[in-house]
């Protein structure tokens, strides 16, 4: 059974405080963590809507987004996060995924040590003033086909739940920019780049006759090859000559 939480405004909740009390324990120098601290505070910000703008009011929580120092921040103010699930996690950024192994018969028992589990992740967010968002956050159960055929794996005697709210099961779910299918199947994951890029392709031919062949190419290679090797090691087998997909650019 696996879990991908999600986060609401994840990067605007950092505490400063904690940020810099976790780094101390980390073993980062005071010299840094002064650094830091220059970093993050007296900032200000305010919202204009139309000509119309307020005062600016001092920001106290939240790391930069859109910088690299921002991400790495926040990776380590969720980096004992995987000590107090206590199960294997995946982290990257806000996007938080763990799982529980069993087997077919021990189901019921496995999605109890998953509430658990889930507990412990919504008692970690509170502590750390990170919003859990349990409408959003999803559960899977992954499997062979040739075992979801032999075994009714669509009912579980003890419901996942986060918070009081029974979680959402989904069979397909996109992380990290990959279809991650409940068989482990590849299908949705080569449709949803092929179906973007036959559209980019379409709009690509239009400029046959408006813009020299270097630049077509480049366009190409950026926006049509990149999505489809992206992720390809991950596919083992499966190429472009197995999706029946030419390498044609627009000439």
């Amino acid at each position: 059974m696996m879990v991908c939480a999600d986060y609401s405004k994840a990067f605007d909740t950092v505490q400063f405080k904690a940020l810099l009390r976790k780094m101390h324990c980390m073993g980062f120098s005071k010299t840094f963590l002064l650094w830091v601290h220059n970093y993050l505070t007296q900032r200000r910000q305010f919202v204009q809507v139309d000509d119309r703008s307020p005062e600016m009011a001092p920001v106290h929580f939240g790391v930069p987004q859109g910088s690299i120092l921002g991400l790495a921040l926040f990776n380590l103010y969720v980096a004992d996060l995987q000590g107090m699930l206590d199960c294997p996690c995946y982290q990257y950024a806000d996007d938080t995924t763990f799982y529980l192994h069993s087997k077919v018969s021990a189901l019921a028992q496995c999605s109890v040590e998953l509430n658990g589990v889930l507990s412990r992740l919504g008692d970690y967010s509170e502590s750390s003033n990170l919003v859990l968002n349990c409408s959003k956050t999803k559960w899977m159960v992954i499997s062979t086909p040739q075992m979801a055929r032999v075994h009714n794996l669509d009912v579980c005697s003890v419901p996942v739940a986060c918070r009081d709210i029974s979680l959402e099961r989904i069979t397909c779910k996109k992380l990290l920019g990959v279809q991650l299918d409940q068989h482990l199947k590849w299908n949705d994951h080569v449709k949803s780049p092929l179906t973007s890029c036959y559209g980019t392709l379409s709009i690509l031919r239009k400029l046959k006759f408006l813009a020299p062949f270097y630049v077509r190419k480049n366009l190409g290679e950026s926006l049509v090859i990149a999505k489809l090797d992206y992720a390809s090691t991950h596919a083992q087998d499966l190429s472009l000559e197995s999706m029946q997909v030419p390498r044609i650019l627009p000439t």
